[in-house]
């Protein structure tokens, strides 16, 4: 009877499943430790994408059949279950880390979704089962409509599982009187290449068909433009002379914001020329380009980190060339303005793409080659700019680097504070742009292996969802934790230029260097993004108030009121997902162009 008694007892004092909220800046892995639970609260403004995660802990017995469901948040209006959508996070199984000082295993990053955000067909995100002692996550994105009244919505997240389990997570969610535009300030040109999203989802490079390789394409393309960037170089080749009704077919829509997006009128912010170099051809891109409203956003990739990729001469060659023929058409050369100088091409291109290494705020540093204010007078002459991207250098292309250097990075197995920050490096270093060289480089083998260069990640930003991996009746893509980062880092920028473009430029500057005190030293610290929004926030709704009553003088910053927001959060509500917006009178240009 004693012994009885005592395994009654231990039976009795296991602990079950954990569920709880949590912020989007925590990578949950499977050690990841139970904590208490708290409400998960939101702030944002109409057509924003607000994200949180879920994370149910195994405890001692595990969880079986887990399922979950987001019907609505109420509040002046219901925001139902289309606007709201549960991933199921899966991991990448890292051998080799990205990095001196990071741990290999399982990392999440692949999310599978309840109902994909592309085609709208259910898929297979549950039910799974989470093993004792151990973690897994769900992602939710919340979509607020661009016809929200401003105000407070609650609801919950509940999650079930065998045995009559069911936990409700509480959401709160308040909209500020201000929208997000669908199409962002914030300029980018990302690669993705056709032949490795053929053979990813098709096992063939030319996708076994047009249509099949242009609807796939399609897909790859609103995908990012529902994340805030922009494919510059898929979908269909561009005529060498016309006729021009199969491009526009497929372009237009994504150019003119037609396209079947989430974000209603989401419009490339650039594409690539990648027609021949040949004057027929250019003045006739020139032209087609010029009725349709678009060239302002076309650019040609005229040389690539000369003399690795591209020699001195052919970029000199190139760049004079079109100089001559379509002036109009910017010419871009990832390089900094010394090599450009030293080499003699600074005169014949129009747009530098710096790697974030080679430039800083202020005096020289590290490997780089000028400061920002060297860059002045290239940006002085019209028509020319500044865009920066990132690299292995990041992580060190070949074996890694310490940790102790926080560069902006893509890396799977990087601090979620590193994948979110490159757009706070280009409104530091007043550029006009990111650029980055391909999403989709090792996506044949995405859920299995993506080192490159280095990196776990690098030079991917997508999954192949297939049929036979995800269920549903046809193929999508998929977006990686990274890609919502990236998106959540393109929101943080929108709230950076309506504070520097509505009167307060020191204060967004502020907020920003103490986030990124230097370009190698972002902060790692989980909290720190959403604080520095939250203090935007306050900011920005101040200075909105001004505007919209003049005579009255924006309060200091500090003074929250008017933001309907705690700014200091605790322990006791996780401020997690907080808004980004863009007001709509300040379209003035704080960075130089």
């Amino acid at each position: 009877m004693l012994a009885l008694g005592l395994t009654l007892a231990g039976l009795s004092a296991l602990a079950g499943p954990q569920v709880y909220g949590e912020s989007l800046m925590v990578k949950v892995r499977p050690d990841a430790q139970p904590r208490a639970a708290a409400p998960v609260e939101l702030l944002g403004a109409r057509n924003e994408a607000l994200s949180f995660q879920v994370v149910i802990h195994g405890g001692d017995t595990g969880a079986e059949e887990v399922t979950a469901r987001f019907d609505a948040l109420m509040g002046p209006i219901s925001i139902g279950s289309r606007q709201l959508t549960l991933y199921r996070q899966d991991f990448l199984n890292i051998t080799v880390p990205s990095n001196l000082t990071l741990s290999s295993g399982r990392w999440p990053d692949a999310l599978i979704p309840s109902v994909d955000e592309v085609a709208g067909e259910p898929r297979n995100a549950f039910p799974f089962d989470v093993p004792a002692k151990e973690a897994r996550a769900l992602w939710v994105d919340v979509l607020v409509p661009e016809d929200a009244p401003s105000g407070r919505y609650e609801g919950s997240v509940e999650v079930q599982a065998r045995g009559g389990f069911s936990v409700f997570v509480p959401v709160t969610l308040t909209v500020v009187d201000l929208t997000l535009p669908s199409t962002p300030s914030y300029s980018t040109s990302f690669g993705l290449g056709a032949d490795f999203v053929c053979e990813a989802h098709t096992g063939r490079k030319d996708c076994g068909g047009d249509n099949v390789r242009l609807e796939l394409l399609s897909r790859y393309a609103r995908l990012a433009l529902d994340h805030r960037f922009t494919l510059s170089n898929v979908l269909v080749p561009q005529p060498e002379v016309g006729p021009w009704e199969a491009f526009d077919a497929a372009y237009a829509p994504l150019l003119d914001g037609t396209a079947p997006t989430r974000l209603r009128g989401a419009r490339m912010t650039s594409v690539r020329y990648l027609g021949p170099l040949e004057d027929q051809a250019l003045a006739s891109f020139v032209s087609h380009f010029s009725a349709r409203g678009w060239l302002e956003r076309a650019y040609d990739y005229t040389g690539d980190e000369p003399p690795h990729f591209t020699s001195f001469e052919e970029v000199r060659t190139r760049a004079a060339q079109l100089v001559r023929s379509a002036p109009e058409l910017p010419r871009m050369v990832t390089t900094t303005l010394p090599i450009a100088r030293d080499n003699g091409f600074d005169g014949l291109i129009s747009r530098l793409s710096v790697l974030i290494q080679r430039i800083t705020p202020t005096e020289p540093q590290y490997d780089a080659d000028a400061s920002r204010a060297d860059y002045d007078a290239f940006l002085a002459r019209p028509g020319n700019s500044l865009w920066l991207y990132q690299s292995c250098i990041s992580h060190g292309c070949i074996g890694g680097l310490p940790l102790g250097r926080h560069w902006p990075a893509y890396m799977v197995d990087y601090p979620a504070n590193l994948n979110r920050a490159m757009p706070w490096m280009v409104f530091l270093l007043r550029a006009s742009g990111e650029t980055y060289y391909d999403t989709g480089a090792r996506l044949l083998t995405a859920w299995t292996d993506q080192l490159f260069y280095g990196g776990n990640g690098d030079g991917t930003l997508f999954y192949p969802g297939t049929t036979a991996r995800i269920g549903g009746r046809s193929d999508v893509p998929l977006p990686s934790l990274r890609l919502k980062l990236l998106r959540a880092g393109v929101q943080d920028y929108e709230w950076l230029m309506l504070v520097a473009n509505g009167g307060d430029p020191a204060f967004a500057d502020e907020v920003a260097r103490e986030l990124v005190p230097t370009p190698d030293q972002v902060s790692l610290d989980p909290a720190a993004f959403e604080n520095a929004r939250a203090r935007l926030i306050g900011r920005a709704q101040q200075l909105v108030q001004a505007q919209k009553s003049p005579g009255l003088t924006p309060a200091m910053p500090g003074d929250s009121s008017g933001c309907g927001c705690d700014t200091g959060s605790s322990g006791a509500a996780l401020a997690v997902g907080l808004g980004g917006l863009v007001w709509a009178l300040a379209r003035r240009r704080f960075r130089a162009r």
